[in-house]
């Protein structure tokens, strides 16, 4: 939900949009929404975040990336910033 909030000045966490629920006063996101037919009329970085924000819900990336060392998630770091060409932003470690 974090990142929702922090992208985009916060509208993709919203009501109104079908991955955000409200019931008995609370909000939550229905990750399995944040996919498919309903990010396809969004830009492609937009879809590309809404389709990490779904990756890390609770039956995704998340279930991965907490079972991993600190020595993997600097790999993991490196290798999403390589992907998107701002390796500097976070360089490869030294040793792996």
């Amino acid at each position: 939900m974090e990142l929702l909030l922090r992208s985009f000045g916060g509208r993709f966490a919203n009501h109104g949009y079908p991955w955000v629920r409200l019931d008995d006063g609370v909000t939550w996101i229905d990750w399995t929404q944040l996919t498919g037919d309903n990010t396809a009329a969004y830009s492609g970085g937009e879809r590309g975040l809404l389709a990490i924000a779904a990756s890390l819900g609770p039956v995704g990336l998340a279930n991965a990336v907490t079972a991993l060392d600190a020595i993997r998630t600097e790999l993991v770091l490196a290798a999403v910033a390589h992907a998107t060409g701002i390796g500097a932003l976070h360089p490869w470690p030294a040793d792996g």
